[in-house]
C-alpha cells in the first residue's frame, strides 16, 4: 500500500511539472524566446504530451525558431491528432489538400502574372 502511495504521488509532482513545463514553454513563446520555447515542447512531445506535440508542431510548420520544416510539422501533427487534438486534425487535413492542389498552388505563386484579369469583370475600378 505504501508503495502505491508513493508512486501516485511520483505521478502527481510528474503531471504538475509538465503542466508547469508546458506553461514555461508558453510564454517563452509568446516572448518570441524560440530557442527555450523549442527545448522545452521536444523533451515533452517526446515524452508523449500531445499539447507540446501540436505546438512543437506548429513551431515547425511556421518556422518559429526554426526554418520551416513542413515534413518535421506533419510528423508531430499527426501524433498529436492520433490523439484526438482537433487543431492538430485540421492541420492534417489542410497537409492533405495542399498536397492535392499542389500543382494549382505552385502555378499560382510561380507562374501567375495576373495580365488576363480584366477589372471590369469584377465591377471595381482601376486603382490609380
Amino acid at each position: 500500500m505504501r508503495k502505491l502511495l508513493q508512486v501516485l504521488l511520483l505521478l502527481s509532482v510528474t503531471g504538475f511539472a509538465s503542466a508547469d513545463d508546458l506553461s514555461d514553454a508558453s510564454q517563452y513563446a509568446a516572448k518570441k524566446d524560440f530557442t527555450r520555447a523549442m527545448q522545452i515542447y521536444t523533451r515533452l512531445a517526446q515524452a508523449g504530451n500531445v499539447e507540446a506535440q501540436e505546438q512543437l508542431a506548429e513551431m515547425y510548420w511556421y518556422g518559429d525558431g526554426t526554418t520551416p520544416d513542413e515534413k518535421t510539422a506533419e510528423t508531430w501533427f499527426k501524433k498529436a491528432a492520433d490523439s484526438g487534438q482537433k487543431k492538430a486534425q485540421q492541420f492534417m487535413q489542410l497537409i492533405a489538400q495542399r498536397r492535392s492542389r499542389s500543382a494549382e498552388i505552385a502555378y499560382y505563386a510561380d507562374q501567375f502574372d495576373g495580365g488576363d484579369v480584366k477589372f471590369s469583370n469584377f465591377h471595381c475600378v482601376k486603382p490609380a
